[in-house]
C-alpha cells in the first residue's frame, strides 16, 4: 500500500494538471476567436480596439486579468498569417512595430482614449485580413510542470462599416 499511494497521487495530480492546461488552452482559443470577430466587425470604428480588449476581459474575468500577458492586433496577408515575432516578444506597451498594436493586461478595461494604438483605424482597410493574437501566462496549479505561455491567434477579414459600400 505504501508503494501504491504515491503512484495514485501522482496519477491524480497529473490528470488534474492536464485538465487545467487543456482548459487554459481552450480558453485562449475561444478568447482569440471572439476577439478576432470583434476586430473584424468593429476594427474600422474609433472604439474598435477597446471593444476587442473588453471581449478579452469578459472572457477571462477580472480576477484572472493578470494572466493575460499580451493582446496583439495586427494586419495579416492571409487567413493563416501569424503575428510578427517582434510583436509577440518585444516589451510593451508603446511602439513595437508599425504593423501591430500590443496591449498588456493593464490595458484591459481602459477607455479608447487611454489606449496607445500603433496599427490604428487609419491603417485598416475593409476587406483586408486582420488578426488577434493572445498570450496567456499559464501557471501550474500543482507545480508538476514549469510555468509557460500559451499563444493563439485568429485571422478574419475586416468587414465594411455599417452602411458602407
Amino acid at each position: 500500500m505504501a508503494l501504491v499511494a504515491p503512484v495514485i497521487v501522482a496519477l491524480l495530480l497529473g490528470t488534474f494538471e492536464a485538465g487545467w492546461y487543456l482548459h487554459s488552452l481552450l480558453s485562449v482559443e475561444q478568447m482569440a476567436r471572439e476577439s478576432s470577430r470583434t476586430l473584424s466587425i468593429h476594427g474600422s470604428s474609433a472604439d474598435g480596439d477597446q471593444l476587442v480588449l473588453e471581449t478579452v476581459l469578459r472572457r477571462i474575468g477580472a480576477n484572472k486579468q493578470s494572466a493575460i500577458e499580451r493582446v496583439v492586433l495586427y494586419p495579416a496577408t492571409d487567413s493563416s498569417a501569424k503575428p510578427p515575432a517582434e510583436c509577440m516578444s518585444a516589451p510593451a506597451p508603446g511602439p513595437v512595430d508599425e504593423n501591430c498594436t500590443v496591449y498588456l493586461s493593464s490595458d484591459l478595461g481602459r477607455s479608447a482614449g487611454q489606449l496607445t494604438c500603433v496599427w490604428c483605424l487609419d491603417d485598416r482597410v475593409a476587406g483586408e485580413y486582420v488578426g488577434v493574437a493572445i498570450r496567456l501566462r499559464y501557471t501550474s496549479p500543482t507545480g508538476l510542470v514549469a510555468n509557460r505561455f500559451i499563444d493563439h491567434s485568429v485571422v478574419l477579414r475586416l468587414e465594411l462599416p455599417s452602411g458602407g459600400t
